[in-house]
């Protein structure tokens, strides 16, 4: 169960970051950024997105592992 629920706070972090946070973490780092070429602002825009959506993943991740632990309890080992 707790596998579950850490799979599924992972993929929750990571639809987050995917369909929300990524594309304004990369407009946010556009702006904040002088860029030289069009290139340059893909590559720009390119790392802040998946920046941000490895981030979300990883806070999905830990509340996942974080709620599961809380219904997880003791592992059945023989």
């Amino acid at each position: 169960m707790k596998s579950v629920l850490v799979i599924i706070g992972a993929l929750t972090g990571a639809a987050a970051g995917i369909f929300y946070l990524g594309n304004y973490a990369g407009e946010m780092a556009l702006e904040m950024s002088n860029i030289e070429s069009p290139e340059q602002g893909d590559n720009i825009h390119a790392f802040a997105f998946l920046a941000a959506t490895a981030a979300s993943l990883a806070v999905g991740w830990l509340i996942g592992l974080g709620i599961g632990s809380l219904f997880g309890g003791k592992s059945a080992k023989s």
